[in-house]
């Protein structure tokens, strides 16, 4: 095993032991298993972002962006990162613009792949907007589920992920 392997495992390990000794339904909940993994309330930061305003001022049809975030519990300690970029492709006959996005969020337990169409504006009045999930790598592999988000007025995500194995649904759904 190499270092960077060694060092990984030591690290999943170390936070799946201090996820067992404080019983907290954090990042380290969503440790590989058979059932679902669920975080609510994650702080989503951007800590850059480049944009491209081919269209005109954001929003606008023929604009794009790719941004690197982190995710963070409420109380800021951080549970994983996000990689992202977005595309304002159509405009819909009702004049709304659609906006195009795809994430890779990286977990202790693995990775998962958002993916989805919302409104633009929408999202920029700070409503809830949902894209799909897919787990791509590690205890998530194959897992789908939901990305629920809304802009905050600091310019901040709160985001809810809900990822189960197919053909599984979380209780109350």
């Amino acid at each position: 095993m190499s270092l960077r392997a060694r060092s990984f495992a030591l690290t999943l390990a170390a936070v799946a032991v201090a996820a067992s000794a404080c019983g907290s339904p954090g990042p380290a909940a969503a440790a590989p298993s058979p059932g679902c993994a669920v975080w609510h309330g994650l702080i989503e930061k951007v800590l850059g972002t480049t944009v491209n305003e081919l269209g005109g001022p954001y929003p606008s049809q023929g604009n794009s962006s790719a941004y690197v975030a982190e995710l963070s519990e409420a109380d800021g300690t951080k549970v994983g990162s996000v990689t992202g970029r977005t595309d304002i492709t159509r405009r819909l006959l009702d004049g709304r613009l659609q906006e195009h996005a795809v994430e890779t969020i990286e977990l202790p337990g693995g990775v998962i792949t958002a993916q989805g169409v919302y409104d633009a504006a929408a999202k920029l009045a700070g409503d809830r907007v949902r894209t799909g999930l897919v787990g791509t790598a590690g205890g998530y592999l194959g897992h789908l589920g939901d990305r629920y988000a809304r802009t905050t007025a600091r310019g901040e995500s709160r985001v809810d992920l809900e990822l189960c194995p197919p053909g599984m649904l979380r209780a109350g759904r």
